[in-house]
């Protein structure tokens, strides 16, 4: 009768249950922690992905204008266009202090909404009324206030006008006001609403959009749209959209006539209109005219000088007479500095530079012409609304956001203020003042149109034909990029996997082993079945069957497993790892897709495993049974010591001569080394053989016989020592200590001591005795240091400690020549 496989694999394992148990769990061991792995980089992705929804809400598309401001009605222009949800929200950085124990937090988000921001989420019955303020949990925990508690916010500062721009008012105003706490949010209330790609828990507050009147922006304001996205329309369908919906007024743009010429005239709340503003303008109405107007330090000829004067550059088409190089002069100025045609004229202005540092500048011009003071050309309306300036009664009263030598004002000068206020006292070409005035913040401070052309018609022109990105604003499909950020964060299942490298290895090391002993405990079994006439083939075959069904039990048993370890790791993520993740909301999540993946790696693990103990057991069997004992080679073990020897030395003189590539080289040298030290441990053993150590059979002696025949189990616990031993001293050596080497410039700190990010733009040069000054750092103490100024553009962390995938980081501006002095390139 034919012995059935299946049938005779089973009795087996039934007759050895007991070391058949010891297989499975050891394999189940393996098998938990490859599934754990696994797990722990799903459930680490799934709860980037959850708390990404949480952050958003019902927000898919978000359009977004920096720190720009427009009118908060094109939110309803959006949903009226497209019949998805959309809502308008301003969006500000800030500080809060607990009123009552005067505790503070930094870095928080300030958000003015209204009602529709809840209704938007789904949250209808919270609102924020004028007054008040919600802050969500987070931030409630870190101020330790609760509903109806008193809290002081410091709002940045709001203006249309951005801080850093040319003579932007030099006056701070942090819009700081005591509110009280009317609802503290959790989650699922749009409490931790954020746009940014973080897993970090924002800290929050939500006022009313009213609040926001005190701090200069009006309530019709904003610099957010969220919209909703479920026809699940394209970036470019809604790119066409808003450009179709665009005013000019919804991008700070206003169009006043000029008293003077009767000329319509378009300005922009921030001063100066964009380049990309100014080129699309020109293409809708070729025969507009940009101008700039700057402030001048003096006018001067033969040495008399007239102080603080506002000169325009104008193209030809508004003033002919102008050619670059040339400068024409009011009659005001050609009486007080003694100016006539062909005399040479010295203007000196301040420049902003990088970072907004000022330097004054000069350049020549040749007076070509003197024109009347009620020359339609002396228009006062040429004068930007300068915040600091329009408005003030008098010369010495300019906030102009630059040095004003109040000394240097004279009576006349007051006199022609309060005669022709901002109006000109010089023109030079467009050209020129372009070239010598022209900023980030754009080259013209107005556009002029022909006088037969009402503020009607431009509208009409502009309306629909203004792009979105050209104006400033960003559309972002932020749901999918927020989805794909976690998507394609850190891999914590290689991080793991990588990490547990050593206790996988011990796995099968021992797996290795215990099967072994496995085998050997069925010498017996398998010499019967040879007696008895089975092949060689088919017993091979009924010993890998049999070990098939320990690798599948154990392995199934290890991959459920595994999400008992992943919840343990998640936990330790949560709370004695948090500093590696910066956040406690991480959750294990549970799917069949890390079980098969752990289920299919540890069964093709482990039956490879055991085909190759399997064949290698039975041949040696066989040898044994023919009295055939294997023999190792002391000629080529000792030639391979020889080698690895030289190598070490080599490889550790190469890291004495190349101290750039000390690292990689000691650790190759190290790693040879260990080669070496197992080789003579393994040439101490074969060489027992061939020596009459073994008359006396005492225990020690019979060791040495055992490990002379076996020498790879000599070696195996030297393996497991040092791989204990270098992992812990590998995580010593880099772990990064503050001592004096990491404040060399090839140090983690690039060489600095301090690192300082204001909210508030810093004007001064901190390396002057005016500018310490300014900022408080006159203080002896402070003599020594020198700094680097740099602008900085908000965006996403994109430190190691952000596990999302980031496509938008931060940027800092730096200045290479002041970079290059300060010793850090």
């Amino acid at each position: 009768m034919k012995q059935n496989l299946l049938t005779s694999a089973v009795r087996s394992i039934r007759y050895s249950v007991k070391d058949s148990v010891y297989q499975v769990i050891i394999v189940a061991l393996l098998s938990a922690i490859i599934t754990g792995s696994l797990f722990t980089g799903y459930s680490v992705r799934s709860s980037l992905r959850k708390t990404s929804a949480e952050k958003l809400g019902m927000t898919d598309i978000i359009v977004s204008s920096g720190l720009r401001y427009f009118d908060a009605s094109l939110s309803r222009r959006i949903e009226a266009a497209t019949g998805e949800k959309a809502v308008s929200l301003l969006e500000s950085d800030g500080y809060s202090q607990n009123f009552k124990s005067g505790s503070s937090v930094l870095n928080i988000k300030i958000y003015g909404v209204g009602k529709d921001f809840f209704a938007f989420n789904d949250n209808d019955t919270i609102s924020v009324k004028p007054g008040f303020v919600a802050v969500n949990s987070k931030l409630a925990t870190r101020l330790g206030i609760f509903q109806g508690d008193e809290i002081i916010v410091h709002l940045r500062q709001v203006d249309p006008i951005p801080s850093n721009a040319p003579f932007a008012t030099s006056k701070i105003s942090n819009g700081s006001r005591v509110m009280k706490v009317g609802r503290i949010l959790n989650s699922s209330e749009s409490g931790n609403f954020s746009t940014g790609v973080n897993q970090v828990i924002p800290m929050n507050i939500f006022m009313n959009t009213r609040d926001f009147e005190e701090s200069d922006i009006k309530a019709s304001k904003a610099n957010r749209i969220l919209i909703r996205n479920i026809a699940k329309r394209s970036l470019t369908e809604f790119q066409k959209i808003i450009s179709g919906l665009l005013k000019p007024s919804d991008i700070g743009l206003s169009l006043r006539r000029s008293q003077k010429t009767g000329e319509a005239e378009m300005i922009s709340d921030r001063i100066f209109i964009d380049s990309e503003i100014v080129s699309e303008v020109e293409k809708i109405v070729p025969t507009v005219a940009p101008v700039i107007t700057y402030l001048a330090n003096s006018l001067t000829i033969n040495g008399k000088s007239a102080p603080y004067s506002f000169v325009a550059a104008l193209p030809q088409s508004l003033l002919p007479d102008l050619s670059d190089g040339g400068i024409i002069i009011n009659r005001w100025l050609a009486d007080d500095i003694g100016g006539k045609p062909g005399d040479t004229l010295t203007l000196k202005w301040f420049d902003t530079g990088f970072n907004n540092l000022l330097k004054e500048k000069s350049m020549q011009f040749i007076v070509r012409k003197i024109i009347e003071n009620d020359s339609k050309w002396c228009d006062p309306s040429l004068m930007p609304d300068f915040p600091g300036i329009s408005g003030s009664t008098t010369c010495s009263g300019w906030d102009a956001g630059i040095p004003i030598i109040i000394d240097r004002i004279r009576k006349k000068d007051e006199a022609y203020w309060n005669d022709f206020r901002g109006t000109p006292k010089a023109y030079i070409s467009y050209n020129t003042g372009k070239e010598i005035w022209g900023n980030n913040f754009g080259p013209a401070t107005s556009l002029r149109f022909p006088a037969g052309i009402t503020a009607n018609d431009i509208n009409d022109r502009l309306k629909g034909k203004l792009d979105p990105d050209k104006s400033g604003f960003t559309i972002k499909d932020i749901s999918g990029e927020s989805i794909k950020a976690a998507n394609e964060s850190i891999d914590f299942s290689t991080l793991f996997l990588s990490l547990g490298f050593f206790l996988i290895l011990a796995s099968v090391v021992l797996l290795s082993l215990s099967l072994s002993s496995y085998f050997n405990s069925k010498k017996d079994q398998i010499k019967l079945l040879f007696a008895l006439g089975f092949k060689n083939r088919w017993i091979e075959q009924l010993v890998f069957l049999e070990s098939g069904f320990i690798a599948i039990t154990g392995s199934l048993i290890g991959a459920f497993a595994g999400f008992v370890v992943n919840i343990l790791i998640t936990r330790a993520l949560n709370s004695v790892w948090r500093g590696a993740v910066q956040t406690n909301t991480l959750e294990s999540f549970f799917n069949l897709i890390p079980i098969m993946s752990g289920f299919m790696i540890t069964i093709l693990l482990t039956l490879v495993l055991m085909r190759v103990k399997i064949k290698r057991y039975l041949r040696v069997l066989n040898q044994k049974e023919n009295e055939i004992h294997p023999s190792y080679s002391q000629g080529i073990n000792f030639r391979l010591l020889l080698i690895s020897s030289l190598a070490a030395v080599s490889l550790f003189s190469l890291s004495v001569l190349y101290k750039d590539q000390e690292l990689p080289l000691c650790f190759a040298a190290g790693t040879v080394l260990l080669l070496a030290f197992i080789l003579i441990w393994r040439q101490y053993f074969i060489g027992m053989k061939s020596q009459n150590h073994y008359r006396n059979k005492n225990r020690r002696s019979l060791s040495r016989l055992y490990y002379s025949f076996y020498p790879s189990h000599a070696v195996t616990p030297i393996l497991f020592i040092a791989a204990g031993i270098f992992a812990v001293f590998i995580t010593g050596a880099n772990r990064m200590n503050l001592d004096s080497s990491h404040l060399k410039r090839s140090g983690g700190t690039g060489g600095y001591l301090l690192w300082c990010e204001n909210t508030i733009p810093v004007k001064e040069d901190l390396n002057t005795k005016s500018g310490r000054k300014s900022s408080g750092l006159d203080d002896l103490q402070f003599n020594e240091l020198s700094f680097v100024q740099a602008k900085r553009s908000s965006g996403d962390d994109a430190s190691c400690l952000n596990l999302n995938h980031v496509t938008s980081p931060p940027l800092l501006g730096i200045d290479p020549s002041d970079f290059i002095s300060k010793g850090s390139f």
